[in-house]
This record gives structure tokens, sequence and C-alpha cells, in this order.
């Protein structure tokens, strides 16, 4: 049967599901569908702002020949390598398609909903093919998209949240090795090494949970029988491993080359014992549920990473995981396959524990648990927080959840056929209700007059925003895309030390970065004359002034070094011209 035969089969098969889904993502992301507009963006955190870099980052890519890997549109005038740097390739792609009939704030957030729609709909496609009903599936797609942690992070890193290539490959991987050897094996291998090449090419955070998931599958889909004496296992797992090999070369390459750089990468966002999962936060409701905010705030208030990013994975999902695996005690059903299940989901949640127990806030050195002696293995060193391995979790979570719900399904066909329909529509409704995470934090955009104005100025020339430091280079990235001036700072995802040196060779940028007060007797009247020169010089003509908010810290230090007139100022910001900065010098000449 050919492909385009299938498609009718597939639509009467799935047309239901997939409108369900449809719904339930409208519902469980509301409002954002109704803010498509442009003029909102939906944001949980400030790093939704460096994936609007991304996305204006790449379009400059495909229509000016820039390098991908490398700009020197931040840390003007030395530059930035972005060989570290998270973008998302089929993301941000996506969202320039996207943006031929969208606005780019309207484009982003659609892709958003793409990601709540299609990782629940590829785990459905997983559980049909484990032979779980329908209505299992349908309840595993939802618990692997709609759980809080998930949710919550594709407002604040939504290229990590685009999972479906993780249930995809899963899907196909198994086809290879389980289904007899035919000209379709090669086929199914091919759809698995695209899909883990496009996990990798999406988020390599997600390649890495895909990695860690296959490896223990791959024991699954080994050892029974004997199946890896078989020479033809072989000849299947090479050839799997040469195609994958070559398609990730692209993506891998330019990170692999510099070992040492990688390993600095790897090290600068390690944070193992401070980015781990709170146990108590498993189970207790996210704080974003209006239903449940007042209860569990005191409790929320202890967590350190999951204040932000709720860890619940939900009472339903929990119990029908036990009855899959209660069911294959039982009655020897799928026993291996569910118990492979309950050990990879075991190894994330024990990764996402991290090396030493955490629980109500309170660190405790003193348990070690497994992941303190796996912290040098690359799959585990190479994700900086612990708490990314939920994402891991939540998959095996989900097909035992949805396994467990088709054995109670079945059973219930057998002896009360009428409750069948009830506990399905009970089921759903009880998940969404306790996986609810409120509504989706929109935040409207508001561009400063100014930042207009410059966009306006053909000519080249860079600014300077103050206050420094990452978080608040997050905004002033999206403000980049405004106007499409170079700025001193910036950041990537791994930001190499290298890219501050033209900032330390200052003495000003400096002292602003560092937050060092003014103090005329180091610095000296020639000294800030000189280092507004060498400002001018490397072609810098304003200084912004950015007023508290959108994750921008409070100004200290910084409004001592200017005396000038300012030549804009608004609620937002305050802007100097650095050419009336050395007359008017804050330090009195000797």
């Amino acid at each position: 049967m050919g492909f385009l035969e299938t498609i009718p089969l597939w639509w009467r098969r799935d047309r239901w599901p997939l409108l369900l889904f449809l719904v339930a993502t409208l519902l469980m992301t509301y409002p954002l569908a109704l803010r498509l507009d442009g003029t909102w963006l939906a944001s949980f955190d400030t790093d939704s702002y460096v994936k609007l870099w991304d996305i204006w980052w790449m379009r400059r890519v495909l229509t000016s020949g820039q390098t991908a890997y490398y700009t020197r549109e931040l840390f003007y005038p030395g530059g930035l390598d972005l060989s570290f740097h998270s973008i998302s390739w089929t993301v941000t792609g996506y969202a320039l398609l996207l943006e031929t009939f969208l606005p780019t704030l309207a484009a982003y957030n659609v892709t958003i909903l793409t990601a709540v729609f299609t990782t629940g709909y590829a785990a459905y496609l997983l559980l049909l093919d484990l032979q779980a009903t329908r209505l299992g599936a349908w309840l595993a797609g939802a618990i692997y998209t709609f759980a809080p942690y998930h949710l919550t992070h594709t407002g604040g890193h939504p290229d990590l949240t685009h999972l479906a290539p993780i249930p995809i490959a899963v899907l196909f991987f198994l086809r290879t090795y389980q289904r007899p050897f035919s000209p379709k094996i090669w086929r199914y291998g091919l759809v698995t090494a695209v899909s883990i090449a496009i996990s990798a090419y999406t988020s390599l955070y997600i390649f890495d949970f895909l990695v860690l998931t296959l490896l223990v599958l791959f024991l699954f889909v080994a050892l029974p029988d004997g199946r890896w004496r078989n020479g033809r296992f072989w000849q299947v797992t090479l050839w799997l491993g040469f195609v994958t090999a070559i398609l990730l070369l692209p993506r891998l390459w330019p990170i692999l080359q510099n070992s040492q750089a990688l390993s600095t990468a790897i090290e600068q966002k390690y944070s193992a014992t401070t980015g781990q999962t709170d146990l108590r936060a498993l189970f207790v409701p996210s704080r974003f549920n209006p239903l449940f905010a007042d209860w569990v705030a005191p409790v929320v208030r202890q967590f350190e990473m999951n204040r932000k990013w709720p860890a619940y994975v939900g009472l339903v999902p929990v119990l029908l995981a036990f009855v899959s695996l209660i069911t294959a005690l039982r009655r020897q059903q799928q026993r291996a396959l569910r118990f492979t299940w309950a050990l990879m989901g075991t190894m994330f949640l024990l990764l996402a524990l991290g090396p030493v127990l955490r629980m109500n806030g309170v660190v405790y050195e003193q348990i070690r648990l497994p992941a303190a002696f796996l912290v040098n293995f690359p799959p585990v060193r190479a994700v900086g927080r612990p708490d990314f391995f939920m994402l891991g979790l939540l998959l095996a979570l989900a097909v035992l959840a949805g396994l467990g719900a088709s054995d109670m399904q079945r059973h219930l066909q057998k002896i009360r056929p009428a409750l069948v329909r009830p506990l399905g529509i009970g089921l759903c409704l009880l998940l969404l209700f306790e996986f609810w995470n409120g509504p989706f934090p929109m935040e409207p955009h508001q561009i400063s007059p100014f930042h207009q104005m410059l966009a306006a100025q053909t000519d080249t020339f860079a600014l300077i925003d103050l206050p420094m430091g990452r978080q608040a280079s997050k905004l002033y990235v999206w403000r980049q895309t405004e106007h499409h001036k170079p700025i001193v700072e910036g950041l990537s995802a791994r930001t190499p030390p290298e890219a501050y040196s033209t900032i330390e060779a200052n003495p000003l940028l400096s002292r602003w970065r560092h937050t060092t007060p003014l103090d005329c007797e180091t610095l000296g009247a020639a000294g800030y004359e000189t280092a507004v020169a060498q400002l001018i010089q490397n072609n810098f003509r304003y200084i912004i002034l950015h007023k508290t908010g959108s994750g921008v810290p409070e100004l200290t230090t910084e409004a001592a070094y200017f005396t000038a007139v300012p030549i804009y100022d608004d609620a937002q910001i305050t802007v100097f011209d650095i050419t009336t900065l050395a007359a008017a010098n804050p330090c009195p000449a000797n």
C-alpha cells in the first residue's frame, strides 16, 4: 500500500484523537491562541527573548551569507563564537516559514502551540505501536505534553520542549529491531536515523535524552533470545549507526572539533548541586494552577529550581503506571517491555534528583544518589541542570500510564462495557484538571520609540546597554531584533570567557560590567576621556540606560558616570550620546 493510499486510513483512525489533542492544547495554553496578532509574547522566562534573537539571527545568516557560528552583532567589535549556542535550527527555521504570513511574535507563539500538540500526538503514535488502546495512547500523549514541567518550559525554553522526535525515533527504532527482517527494516532504520538527527538539530538536550532512552532500549532489543549474537542484528546496527553519524556530523562537528572549548562550555553551566529536582516537588501540584496556588504556596517557597519549574508528575499517571506494572507481574503481559520502561523512568528520575538529595529546599550532602557516580559520563555531564532530566522521565511515565489505562479499558470491556466511556472521559478530565498550569503568561510587546529611530538610521554604529550582565542581556538581544545595531555585550547558551576581552580592555566598560562605583582617584579625568575616546574609535554611538523591568536589574553605580544631558528619555530608557561624555567629565581635571 502506497503512502497516499494510507492517508484516508490514518485520518479515519486518528481524526478524533487529533481533534481532542488540538482542543486540549488550546485549553491548556489559554489564552495563547487568542493573542496571535503580533503584539503579545508567550513567556514564562526571559530566555524567550534569546529565542527571538535566534530567529532574527538565522534570517540574517540566510539573507546575508554570514557564517552561522560567529557573529559581530554581539560583543562588538570582537564578536562572539556561537558554536556552543543553543539555537534550534528546526524551530527557528519553522518560525521563519511562519513569518511569511504571520508577525514575528505570532510566529514564535505558534511554535509553542506546535510543540505542545506534536509532542502529545507523537507519544500517542508510539503507544499505538506498543499495542495500547486509543484511550491509553491518548492519555499517554496528554501526560507527556501537558505535564506542568513541559508546559512551563514551552514558555522559557521552547526548543527544549519540541519532544516529538523522541517518541517517533523510539517507535521506528523498535520496529527496526523487532519486526521480521525485510526491505522495510531499512526504511524503519532510516526514519529512526532522521528522527535522531532532527532531535539534535532541535536541541542537543533533546538529543541527549533520546540517546539515553535508546541506550536502555538497545539492551531490551539485544538481549532476548540472544539476538545480539545474530550477525544480521549487528549489520542493521552498524548501518543505523553509520547513517545517523552522517546526518549528525554538520550539527556536532563544530562542537567536537575543539575538545578544550567543549570541556569549558560543559563546566561553565554545570550546577548539579543547585539545579536538581526537589524530591517533594514531584508530588506538589503546580503553583501556577490557580486552584492549588494558595494551598501549595508555603511548600513551593522552599524549593529552588522547582519554584519556577514545577515537577509535579500527577496522581493519575502514577496510579496508571502502577496498574501497568501490576498487570505485567500477574499476567506476564509485555513484562520485559514494561519493566524496561520502568527501569528507564527510574534512571531519569535519579538523574533528575542530582548527585545529592534535595527535599523541601534542604540539600542533604550526606545522602549521595547514583547521579554522583555518573557525573563524568558525557550524556550526564553535558546536561548542566539535573532537573532537565524530568523531560526524559515524562516519556517513561507516559508509556507505563498509557499501557495501564489500556489494561483497565480491556478489563472493563469484558465485565462492564458500559463503564468504558465514562472511565475514559473521567480519566482525561481528571488528568487535565490536575495538570492545568494556569493561564499561559503573555507579555505585551512595548517598543521604545528610540529603538524605532535607531532602526531608521542606515549607517553602522554600535550601542552600549546598561546595566550589564547575562540576565539583562537577554532583553538587549531582543531589542537588537528591533534596532538592528551591534551591541557591546550579549550572550549565548555557553558564552566563552574570551568574549569579554574587549569589555575588560576598556576602563569604563570593565567598571560597568563589575558595577564598580565611580572613583575619580583611580580613574582620573584623563582615564575617563581616554576610555570615551576608545569607545568612539570603536564606533560606539549611544549608551542606553535601561530602567528596571523585563528582567533588567536596577541601576546601581552606573548613573554616577554620566553628568551629560541625555538626548532621550522615556519610561523604559535614558540615552546618552557618547560624543558628549568627554565634555561632561565626572572627574575634575587636576
